[in-house]
């Protein structure tokens, strides 16, 4: 995919500026960083392309925010392949978008489905996938984090309508909904018909291609009795100093946004590399 491309092309000039080789740890978090990046920019994209001329952008707005609050604490089921993973995107955003512009539901109704929403929440939240699992040493405090970021949702559906337009409670009930519904493990086995294998994390069929190929010229080289002659390439200064930075603000932010970024705008997901994880499972 165009995503992956522009992640692998960041993530390898980065690294060949900095002398890093393409198989370390530090090329597989640029990777993983710019991977989910460029997920949600195109992505999102797509989504107000389509929205905007449809006129419910702002229901698609409050919609996207109340989801991302609560999927940052709470994970759930991710789509397998970005076809797929934009399709359900796109559904649910313009969806939920749509139903808040024509349905104000009564504040009971709301209620009912907040109520079934904590249920689901104690019972199932925090939900990870094969791409982020969710670790024992994290597991009792996103608990807690996304039944208190449920609570100030439920609290925001029906105190925003009071000062905001009537349909943001409804709105944020949608959204409470669809997050609920993706915290059910039948969910989550529907959505996991293709696993990506757990013992080549980030590993995209353009590497593997291009490793490949660099076997092959070596080989090549090799028969022919002539030693191959690497070329280096030519990095200037100011090169390397911009490569630094950025690498630097990679490293220290990466670990920290992988939920607000990658989890909750869209249900396609970069595989966690395997130094990220160790991180995770200890912290």
């Amino acid at each position: 995919m165009m995503y992956e491309r522009l992640a692998d092309k960041v993530s390898k000039a980065i690294c060949t500026c900095l002398g890093f080789a393409p198989e370390s740890d530090e090329y597989q978090i640029c990777r993983y960083f710019f991977h989910g990046i460029f997920i949600t920019i195109i992505k999102t994209a797509i989504l107000a392309a389509l929205a905007i001329p449809l006129g419910i952008h702002w229901y698609v707005i409050c919609f996207m925010l109340t989801f991302a609050s609560l999927r940052t604490f709470s994970f759930g089921a991710h789509v397998t392949g970005s076809i797929r993973c934009t399709c359900a995107g796109l559904i649910m955003y313009l969806g939920g978008g749509y139903l808040s512009s024509v349905i104000i539901l009564p504040h009971w109704v709301q209620v009912m489905i907040f109520a079934g929403c904590i249920v689901i929440f104690y019972h199932y939240a925090p939900a990870g996938t094969a791409a982020r699992p969710i670790f024992n040493a994290e597991r009792k405090r996103l608990k807690v984090l996304s039944l208190i970021a449920l609570a100030v949702v439920a609290a925001s559906a029906g105190a925003f309508p009071m000062i905001l337009p009537e349909w943001t409670g409804t709105t944020m009930t949608f959204a409470a909904l669809c997050q609920s519904i993706s915290l059910l493990p039948v969910i989550s086995k529907a959505s996991q018909a293709k696993k990506q294998k757990p013992g080549k994390p980030g590993e995209s069929s353009h590497n593997t291609s291009a490793s490949q190929a660099i076997q092959t010229k070596a080989l090549s080289a090799a028969g022919s009795g002539l030693p191959e002659k690497p070329k280096k390439p030519r990095i200037k200064a100011w090169q390397i100093h911009v490569a630094a930075t950025v690498f630097v603000a990679v490293v220290v932010v990466t670990p920290y946004i992988t939920n607000l970024c990658f989890y909750p705008l869209w249900y396609g997901e970069p595989y966690m590399p395997e130094c990220l994880r160790k991180r995770h499972e200890h912290t």
